[in-house]
This record gives C-alpha cells, structure tokens and sequence, in this order.
C-alpha cells in the first residue's frame, strides 16, 4: 500500500516537474519574441519617416536566432497612415509563435507610431 503510494507521488511529481519545464521554456520563447517586437519598434522609431512604408514592413524579418528557436513562428508588420492624421504613422508588428506545448498559436502584438519631423524653419 505504501509502495503504491509513493509511486503514485512520484509520477505526479515527475508530471509537475516536465509540466513546469515546457512551462519555463514556452514564458522564455515569448520573453525573446517581445524582445524582437520590441527592437523592430526601435528600428522604426530611428528610420527616416518617408522611409516608413510597405516595403520597409516588408523587408523586416525575425532574427535567425529566434528562427531556429521557434520555428514556424510568422513575423507580420503594418504602417498604416493614422487616419485623420497627415504627419503620422502606425507601425504594428505581431508574432505568430507555435509552441511544442500548445497546439494552438501565440499571437504576440506591439504597436507604435511615429511622426514625421517638424518643419525646418528659415
């Protein structure tokens, strides 16, 4: 009976261990995903406004070393006229990250906006 018992803790045990495992891998992975977003809206914010565009949205990619880490993961990013607005752009950036944990997808978004400079005055 004793015997049974303690096998049954172990294996619960051992569920808890691999459970928070994965758990601590998948937060790591979305931890250096937001890191990419992240710098992909630094990248926007110091890029000259006129050249905030589709192809610039276009010829962004997620480093390789993320690639490799979660692979099948889609980088999608957007500058979007802000409506209303004449000097002002919308640049969203979202991951699309699968997990060898989940059967369904992260999605993981952030947005910034960015203005076009003052005019030089005379």
């Amino acid at each position: 009976m004793v015997l049974g018992v303690v096998t049954a803790m172990l294996g619960m045990i051992g569920s808890l261990a691999a459970w928070s495992v994965r758990e601590s891998r998948d937060i790591t992975l979305r931890l250096a995903a937001l890191e990419a977003l992240a710098n992909l809206m630094e990248e926007a914010r110091i890029t000259a406004y006129a050249k905030l565009d589709k192809t610039w949205a276009e010829s962004r990619a997620l480093p390789s070393p993320l690639m490799t880490q979660i692979p099948g993961s889609k980088l999608n990013v957007q500058v979007i006229p802000e409506p209303g607005e004449t000097a002002l752009k919308r640049v969203i950036a979202s991951i699309e990250m699968r997990t060898a944990s989940s059967a369904t997808p992260h999605n993981l978004t952030l947005a910034t906006w960015v203005a076009a400079p003052p005019e030089a005055k005379p």
